[in-house]
């Protein structure tokens, strides 16, 4: 995937991070994930219908970025927070089309594919902690501690919850964001 086409897709959200950095490393990771990322179905069962056919997992990567967006500012998240947590959930179902008919270790494959293809700094080490944890009592940690550790994990997890929901159809992911 060339850069202008995931700016083309994901340019409002990424152009809502701060930090140059995380801007950048996001942009070539986007770039790097499976094909089928780019035009993929979401999961039938819990996502709306506008999600549920070609490239569904992409307008839900832009419909959580924006949920989550607005809870930012509704919890009043410093910039470097907000950073962290529109990168994680552009990034949270990059996987999904990678699944194991365990469809719900998606989370736990893109921690582990994150662990190799991001640098473990700080910043990206909390994206991937972000990542793992975000389907909150549904995923793979859950057994071992998935409880929000921060609000900013709570956000992740209440945008993807929001943005699944069948209403959330109503949510335009293509006007510009006004924050």
């Amino acid at each position: 995937m060339r850069k202008q086409d995931v700016m083309d897709v994901f340019g409002d959200e990424i152009n809502c991070i701060a930090n140059t950095q995380i801007k950048n490393k996001l942009v070539s990771l986007l770039q790097i994930l499976p094909t089928e990322f780019w035009w993929i179905s979401a999961s039938r069962r819990h996502h709306p219908v506008d999600e549920r056919g070609m490239c569904g997992g992409l307008i839900h990567a832009k419909r959580t970025a924006r949920v989550a967006i607005d809870l930012c500012q509704a919890y009043d998240l410093n910039q470097s927070d907000k950073d962290l947590v529109i990168a994680a959930c552009l990034l949270h179902d990059g996987l999904n089309c990678q699944q194991t008919p365990n469809t719900a270790s998606h989370d736990k494959l893109m921690y582990e594919w994150l662990a190799h293809a991001a640098p473990d700094d700080c910043e990206w080490g909390a994206i991937r902690d972000y990542i793992k944890r975000h389907m909150g009592p549904w995923g793979w940690e859950h057994n071992t501690g998935w409880a929000y550790k921060s609000c900013r994990i709570m956000i992740i997890n209440t945008a993807d919850y929001i943005a699944s929901r069948e209403w959330a159809i109503s949510i335009d992911i293509w006007e510009p964001i006004h924050v």
